[in-house]
């Protein structure tokens, strides 16, 4: 009898298993995965391989790079970076704070030698307008002998780098700057005199517009090289938060500092290929911030179409093939980070049981 009434509870048992299948009961279908917080936008500067700073500004909303400044030097230039001293870790900036300053070398003595130019031309259209005076004529003349002292001590410099050279004792990097630095001085000098020779001799119309066509090419020449200076004045291109790259330990040690945008954050959520059909904009994603109580929602902007492999071991039959959800996070929390990893949900549509085992089945079978 015991035997009758096991068989007789198991086909019970089976038969409201089966009448619950196809009861119209709705159950959210859900599953879980890992994703990462990441700001808004982030702008940061670092150095490439050749040592030039970059200031790139990402944007993980829209996943482009929104700008992009390269800051190259000439070979044998002194590039330096000075940031702001009132900057502080994880402190709070304004839209266009200054941040610091690149300072090029070559850049300051180039806009130094124009401004020298201009004033001598500017000299020089003075004086063959007005006719030359005693004053003039020994600023001209000193600096004839200045020119003279300062190619003198070029060419003694050249020569001994030449000798220097032909033994291998110096760099060809060094060599180039010593030689570069006579042939300024030997044009500086060359310009001194013919402009000394020309204030003695006295000025033609003709050559008196030279002159006030070379003043406008100067002129042209140090606007161009001033705006380029005042782009190497770093300003903050949004309001956010100041972050010194150099205190993570996993970011690339020539990252110097950026500034994120934290007026809300976004979730880069990797979803298993197989689950690629359950998963719209109008699934919610639920997650817990890790070391608190506090949960937390975020809404999906943007389904990726790529597929992508994340390694579960050394080679590619242990990869598990993923596309990439992202969401907007609802809501905001002083726990918040970027970089966070969190343990998300995704609540999809509600369906039968039926329903409910057959997606599973295709899941983790097929």
């Amino acid at each position: 009898m015991k035997i009758r009434y096991r068989k007789y509870l198991l086909i019970a048992i089976l038969l409201l298993i089966v009448t619950l299948f196809f009861l119209p009961i709705k159950v959210p279908f859900a599953f879980r995965t890992t994703a990462i917080v990441y700001p808004i936008k982030k702008w940061s500067l670092k150095a490439d391989s050749d040592g030039s700073f970059v200031g790139e500004l990402v944007n993980y909303r829209t996943g482009v790079i929104e700008d992009l400044a390269t800051y190259k030097f000439e070979r044998g230039d002194i590039a330096r970076l000075r940031l702001m001293p009132y900057l502080e870790n994880n402190s709070f900036i304004k839209k266009g704070d200054t941040l610091g300053f690149i300072h090029s070398q070559f850049l300051d003595e180039k806009i130094q030698q124009i401004e020298n130019s201009i004033e001598v031309e500017s000299k020089l259209l003075a004086s063959g307008k007005a006719g030359e005076k005693e004053t003039v004529l020994e600023n001209l003349r000193q600096k004839v002998i200045n020119a003279s002292v300062n190619y003198d001590f070029a060419k003694t410099n050249f020569e001994r780098a030449q000798t220097l050279i032909n033994d291998s004792v110096i760099a060809d990097n060094d060599f180039e700057i010593i030689e570069n630095q006579y042939n300024n001085a030997l044009s500086n000098i060359e310009l001194a005199k013919s402009e000394y020779q020309v204030a003695l001799t006295g000025t033609k119309p003709e050559e008196i517009s030279l002159i006030e066509e070379r003043i406008k090419s100067y002129q042209k020449e140090l606007l161009l090289s001033q705006k380029l200076k005042n782009e190497y004045v770093l300003a903050a291109p949004f309001a956010g938060k100041m972050i010194f790259d150099l205190y993570s330990l996993s970011q690339n040690p020539r990252d110097y500092i950026s500034v994120t945008d934290t007026s809300y954050y976004v979730l880069y959520a990797p979803v298993k290929f197989n689950y690629r059909l359950y998963v719209d904009r109008q699934s919610i994603i639920e997650f817990t911030i890790p070391g608190t109580d506090q949960d937390m929602n975020a809404k999906i902007f943007e389904i990726s179409n790529n597929v992508e492999l994340i390694s579960n071991g050394v080679n590619v039959a242990s990869s598990t093939q993923v596309i990439f959800v992202f969401a907007e996070i609802i809501g905001d929390s002083q726990h918040i980070y970027p970089g966070l990893t969190v343990q998300c949900q995704f609540v999809c549509d509600h369906i039968s049981l039926w329903e409910y085992a057959n997606r599973t089945l295709n899941i983790f079978i097929r």
